[in-house]
């Protein structure tokens, strides 16, 4: 179906775990599931490790072929009395979800070079659709952006 890549390490096949099971094993369990199996996978997220020890912006660049979808959904919010883009939301075994480096809540400083300071939520997501080969995206994470969000001097917008 189109979300498993070369470098993907496949953990189970319909429930039954491989850990330790050779690939004369795996395939076997793979040739009895019939047409269809439910796989649970798991995609390099070394990336990760660096994002939550990350102290300020970061740049992310992500890899996307013309005409396809990151996989985010966009929405904002009040950051420092600012609205901000921020990522609402993350397919599951998306574009951004696979790169490991995006999560809802973080926000979009900036996209190839476009600062989204005084972007509308449509024309973000305008140039995040236009984007194409490299998205090179500056951000700050949202465990980062947190503590601002959640003081006093901030107020809330209904």
């Amino acid at each position: 179906e189109g979300t498993i890549k070369p470098g993907d390490r496949l953990l189970s096949i319909d429930g039954i775990r491989l850990h330790g099971n050779t690939l004369a094993e795996a395939m076997s369990i793979l040739k009895q599931c019939g047409q269809e199996a439910t796989l649970l996978v798991e995609y390099d997220v070394s990336v990760m490790d660096s994002v939550a020890t990350a102290s300020g912006p970061l740049l992310v660049e992500v890899a996307k072929a013309t005409g396809s979808s990151l996989g985010i959904a966009l929405s904002t919010s009040m950051f420092c009395s600012k609205q901000v883009i921020v990522i609402d939301k993350v397919k599951p075994a998306s574009i951004a979800d696979r790169c490991g480096a995006l999560h809802a809540g973080d926000h979009i400083l900036s996209v190839d070079g476009k600062s989204m300071e005084f972007c509308s939520l449509a024309e973000a997501t305008q140039l995040l659709s236009a984007a194409c080969q490299t998205v090179r995206m500056e951000i700050l994470p949202q465990q980062q952006a947190r503590p601002a969000l959640n003081a006093p001097q901030q107020g809330r917008v209904p």
